[in-house]
């Protein structure tokens, strides 16, 4: 159910973001970062499994993967700013900063957004779309090629992460720069050539009690643990435990009664991910022009309204790349060559990030 699984860490960041609540927020981070976890592995996968390293094919399937719909998003994100720009600045901060040119280019170029510097955005959450570009190309020379290369970007990784806590760099520099998504990435890696050897696999019982001590661990602040533990251990815990659901998930069933479901909800997770704010701002226009009520500029009321609209733009923007791009995307993955060579997760593969 891996479809469904990175579904619903989209939602998790959808809540996070329109409901605007610190506790929501960590839940937020933590999805994030077992997404990259997911990547890790299952870009391994492609590389080794459906690629073969070939860059030329790798490249272009990327980049028709992640590009079209966020152009779409962008397009028509900045046509709403332009309808509404009062709104657009209350509702998002960022779309109140000039939409000059060379803002512009560097939201179409992406890769700038993972450092930011930049304050106009079409997409606020891209930057970790920008962070998994970067990690794919660090996968591509050497984290994906081998077990070695995985668990030596590893142990950069978790030197990085050690010296962020140990001199006590803000939260931000282990969440939002490229540095810090290594760990979770290296170790996503990893996973795939311990799990291709036979070196790593887990029961349906231990990875059903990973998937729950997991949903736990995102409400563990301020119930279980107190103030900071998401910043700290529950980070980290965090990590390990997306560890044993994705290996938990690579396992699959191709003859799952509910597989073509999992697939067509995996399919909405980029879509929903890109699309939140562009949702979230449709439904407060759509409130705003009821003169009985006032809207909330966040908060469970916004975001269980916006859901709706999230969801049409998602299935949209999803149709229009099953019709448009993946056709197109099949003939460069093929390549002529047989889809997997070790046949471990085609699934997993079917992710659409």
């Amino acid at each position: 159910m891996a479809g469904s699984f990175r579904l619903l860490l989209a939602l998790i960041v959808v809540f996070s973001h329109l409901v605007g609540t610190s506790s929501l927020a960590y839940m937020g981070y933590y999805a994030v970062r077992a997404f990259f976890v997911l990547s890790g592995f299952v870009m391994t996968s492609a590389l080794n499994e459906a690629y073969e390293h070939d860059g030329l094919r790798f490249w272009s399937n990327r980049l028709l993967r992640l590009l079209p719909p966020y152009y779409v998003t962008c397009v028509l994100t900045a046509l709403c700013i332009k309808l509404y720009p009062d709104q657009a600045a209350v509702f998002m901060p960022r779309w109140g900063f000039e939409m000059t040119w060379h803002a512009i280019a560097e939201n179409v170029m992406l890769a700038p957004l993972a450092f930011g510097g930049l304050k106009f955005r079409f997409v606020e959450p891209a930057w970790s779309v920008a962070v998994e570009m970067m990690m794919y190309f660090v996968l591509f020379v050497g984290m994906a090629r081998s077990l070695r290369g995985a668990l030596l970007s590893f142990a950069v990784g978790a030197a990085v992460h050690l010296y962020y806590l140990f001199s006590d760099a803000p939260f931000a520099e282990r969440y939002f720069t490229p540095a810090s998504a290594l760990l979770s990435f290296s170790l996503g890696a990893a996973l795939y050539f311990m799990r291709r050897d036979g070196a790593a696999s887990i029961s349906d019982k231990i990875g059903a009690f990973a998937l729950a001590v997991w949903i736990i661990n995102l409400f563990a602040q301020g119930w279980l643990f107190p103030a900071g533990y998401a910043e700290h251990a529950g980070y980290y815990v965090n990590t390990g435990l997306a560890a044993l659901i994705v290996i938990f998930l690579a396992k699959g069933d191709p003859t799952h009664p509910f597989r073509k479901l999992d697939e067509t909800l995996g399919r909405l997770s980029y879509p929903v991910f890109l699309s939140q704010w562009l949702g979230g701002f449709i439904t407060y226009l759509a409130w705003s022009h009821l003169t009985w009520a006032k809207a909330p500029l966040r908060g469970w009321q916004l975001a269980l309204a916006a859901l709706p609209f999230i969801l049409a733009l998602s299935g949209a923007l999803a149709a229009a790349h099953e019709r448009f791009i993946e056709p197109l995307r099949a003939k460069v993955k093929s390549g002529g060559r047989p889809k997997y060579k070790h046949g471990l997760c085609p699934n997993l593969e079917l992710k659409p990030e």
